[in-house]
């Protein structure tokens, strides 16, 4: 089994609770499947090619350049893993921007997701698995404001992923529990999730 741990976030484990309850959900999968690999994208730190700015106008012009390289590299990466783990905190009610950016650049028609002659959709990662790490300072789940979980099912969805199960640590700004700490009041999640695959 390939792994492949997308990270939406600036801090390491220490500092971030989406990350440190991502650490433990790839420790437990880890034990469940010692065999497996693991690969890891943060999306802040991998040059992600904007689609507006880099990868449209060289679209347009067949060109092949940098921009274009990158994007085929993360391509390639995606769709080798059997199961994805993917990390990010509710920023303003979303997932931060460049995660938006990552997304672009696996979205590809004819390698990703396709449609039927009559126009039906056909999610080409079929099979695959994915279990969601989203850490947020309120209590939003089960509301109105509870979008970030649900949007990124929805997008993996759409290319035939299977979205086992999400682990979501809640009023990170209310309560201000030290990182370690709120991992571990929330492991049964994790335990859940990981059981899920």
């Amino acid at each position: 089994m390939k792994i492949l741990r997308i990270d939406a976030n600036l801090n390491t484990a220490d500092k971030s609770y989406s990350m440190g309850a991502a650490d433990e959900v790839i420790k437990q999968l880890q034990a469940k499947y010692p065999d497996a690999t693991v690969e890891t994208v943060n999306v802040f730190a991998a040059n992600v090619p904007s689609l507006a700015h880099d990868l449209m106008p060289a679209w347009g012009k067949g060109e092949q350049n940098e921009a274009t390289a990158k994007q085929a590299e993360l391509l390639t990466q995606f769709k080798s893993a059997d199961l994805f783990v993917v990390a990010a905190p509710m920023w303003n009610l979303s997932f931060p921007a460049e995660l938006h950016k990552y997304f672009d650049n696996v979205f590809i028609a004819k390698e990703t997701f396709g449609y039927t002659e009559t126009g039906e959709l056909v999610g080409m990662m079929k099979g695959k698995k994915a279990i969601l790490v989203n850490a947020m300072g309120g209590i939003h789940t089960g509301t109105k404001n509870d979008l970030v979980v649900p949007h990124i099912t929805q997008v993996l969805s759409f290319l035939g992923i299977d979205v086992v199960d999400s682990v979501v640590i809640q009023g990170t700004a209310i309560e201000q529990l030290p990182v370690a700490d709120a991992v571990a009041a929330n492991n049964d999640q994790i335990k859940k999730a990981v059981a899920a695959v």
